[in-house]
């Protein structure tokens, strides 16, 4: 029995995914209007827009009814819809969306080879981060950020369009369970993304008119799905109920203070009276998409009450083609290439574009962008890490190697690094210390942002690669590297990453350690494989007094490594940290020299390499 204060909710949302052109948008014309006859005439989505509660479900039925006009009644389930943009420049906002509570859909170009590159135009990723990728980058992209926000075994609906452009000459799978077994093909089975995706969930799409039995199974299976899920007939608290339903009169004030949410008679009735309850209902819609709210300092005084207003307070920041009308030619070729933006331009573009409650806001707006990881602030300038598009030059690798500089620590994420990690790592960052300049120019590219830290004589390099967040240490003067400093950084880097990882319901893997072969600050190497800290501390621990050991990682094309020097100014010694380590692996110890030993005649029959870290 459910009590009086209580009701069940059915209520679902469907995240639309996929490239650009790979026609999201046009699936959703079509389950408003199953009767279309041909494509209706759509343009592509822009970051990513939200359509709350558009489709009533009926049980009895499997039916989608489309609904609009007000809020539906008390007894209605609902199913809204967000459809995501498929260019990579907007990548960096979805995370305020993708939320285990979703039900998927994939969409698939069928008219296209997955090794076929994508077109950086239709992308926006020419030169950025995902320049030169092909569908089937996009396609493991997606599946794994599905399966980092969402439960690892969590149902997708695959969904492949343009059949009717797919050439039965130069098609290679003829049947559509081949196709559909060609795409299981492309994902990595490491990270299990296939456990994700079932033939029975896989759905083909071509002209309107000749795809209407295709479109009646694909909406039976999204209300199947809906159904099958833990969220589906939940019970909340009544007044949570009564705030969400009256949470789209409310978007019109944007954001609200949360002394006013409590106080004013407005909402008197819909919030509870205690304090942690209000918390708790408010960071249940947080992470349902329906408001933005994070109860930390300096953010938890206000909420964003449209959350789709402040997505747009960003897109019209990073991809408006007016811009180039709204600032100089000069400005907006220098912010589509480094991500800068004075602060006096983003005034200038939301006021042209008659966004006056952004402006009115805009202090806000830019705390919560800059909680993101979307905008770093600063005195003057805006900087957005998703439009850069420089790259590292050989000088300034030069500058690191041509000081005194630590070993590479390197951050390694197993299963999925999300792009946006290292944007919000750098943003977070810039809100420490200061970006380093190279005369007037700031040192922040792409993939790697150069820092000054507080004692303007090291400097911090971050960088990132497709599966690592890179950090190293360097001093821009000839005086040693300070023990002290070089800690304190990395306490407060891996504190961000700490965050950044906790975002969701369940924290990301990853893992502090080192590569047996050097690269730079945003190399990924194959031939250079990955140790992790506590097995080099191990090894170390084992016999500080050899200098040297053989890398335990390659069987072939030996090489030694001198542990000591990979771990300078990276840990805190302690004696009795020391001493005990010592006892616990001796037998490590014993293993590693008869190791050594065995292989030690090989030195005369092969050069072996000696690789240390210099400091």
């Amino acid at each position: 029995m459910i009590g009086k204060d209580a009701v069940k909710i059915y209520r679902s949302r469907l995240m639309i995914v996929g490239c650009a052109g790979a026609g999201k948008t046009t699936l959703l014309e079509r389950l408003l209007n199953r009767d279309l006859v041909e494509f209706p005439e759509t343009k592509s989505t822009v970051a990513l827009d939200t359509h709350e509660s558009i489709f009533k479900i009926s049980e009895e039925t499997n039916k989608m009814i489309a609904i609009s006009g007000n809020y539906p009644d008390k007894n209605e389930k609902t199913l809204s819809v967000t459809d995501f943009a498929g260019q990579s420049a907007y990548y960096a906002c979805h995370q305020v969306y993708l939320s285990r509570r979703a039900l998927y859909i994939l969409v698939i170009d069928l008219s296209k080879e997955p090794t076929e590159l994508v077109s950086p135009e239709k992308t926006f990723s020419r030169e950025a981060l995902f320049d030169n990728w092909t569908y089937r980058d996009y396609y493991k992209f997606w599946m794994e950020s599905i399966s980092t926000y969402c439960d690892k075994t969590s149902p997708v609906i695959l969904v492949g369009t343009h059949k009717d452009l797919v050439s039965e000459q130069t098609e290679k799978c003829k049947t559509k369970f081949e196709r559909f077994d060609n795409f299981l093909s492309q994902l990595p089975d490491v990270n299990q993304l296939q456990k994700h995706l079932h033939r029975k969930n896989y759905f083909e799409l071509g002209k309107p008119g000749e795809s209407r039995d295709e479109m009646e199974r694909l909406e039976k299976c999204i209300v199947e799905m809906i159904q099958k899920q833990s969220t589906w007939g939940e019970i909340l608290p009544k007044q949570w109920d009564d705030f969400d339903r009256k949470l789209g009169s409310f978007k019109t004030e944007r954001l609200i203070t949360y002394l006013k949410l409590i106080h004013s008679n407005k909402f008197k009735t819909l919030i509870p009276e205690q304090n942690e309850d209000i918390l708790d209902m408010l960071r249940f819609y947080h992470d349902c998409g329906k408001i933005l709210f994070f109860n930390e300092i300096g953010l938890s005084d206000f909420i964003i009450l449209d959350v789709q207003w402040f997505v747009n307070a960003f897109k019209n920041v990073i991809t408006d083609k007016n811009h180039r009308t709204r600032v100089t030619m000069k400005e907006w070729t220098s912010f589509n290439e480094t991500g800068m933006l004075e602060d006096d331009h983003i005034i200038t573009i939301w006021t042209e574009l008659g966004l006056h409650e952004m402006i009115l806001y805009k202090d806000q707006v830019l705390l919560y962008m800059q909680r993101l990881g979307l905008i770093a602030v600063g005195n003057e300038n805006l900087y957005v890490p998703s439009v850069n598009k420089l790259e590292l030059a050989d000088n300034d690798f030069e500058q690191i190697e041509n000081s005194k500089h630590t070993s590479i620590l390197k951050f390694k994420f197993p299963q999925f690094l999300p792009h946006f990690y290292f944007y919000r790592l750098v943003v977070a960052s810039m809100g420490h210390w200061k970006a380093q300049e190279d005369g007037k120019l700031p040192l922040l590219f792409k993939n790697a942002a150069f820092l000054k830290y507080t004692d303007n004589c090291h400097r911090i390099v971050l960088g990132v690669s497709s599966s690592q967040i890179h950090l190293q240490i360097y001093n821009c003067n000839s005086k040693p590297l300070e023990a002290n400093a070089i800690l304190d950084i990395r306490c407060k880097i891996e504190s961000f990453l700490e965050q950044l990882t906790q975002t969701f319901h369940k924290p990301v893997e990853y893992f502090p350690g080192f590569t047996c072969k050097s690269t730079n600050v945003t190399e990924e190497s194959e031939d250079a494989v990955f140790i992790r800290e506590s097995e080099a501390v191990e090894i170390y621990l084992a016999d500080p007094s050899e200098s040297s050991s053989l890398c335990p990682k390659h069987d072939r094309n030996l090489h030694y490594l001198s542990w000591k020097q990979m771990l300078m100014y990276w840990r805190k010694e302690n004696d009795q940290e020391h001493k005990k380590s010592q006892r616990l692996f001796s037998r490590r110890s014993d293993l590693v020299k008869r190791r050594n030993r065995y292989v030690k005649w090989k030195k005369d029959a092969e050069d072996v390499e000696t690789w240390e870290y210099s400091d």
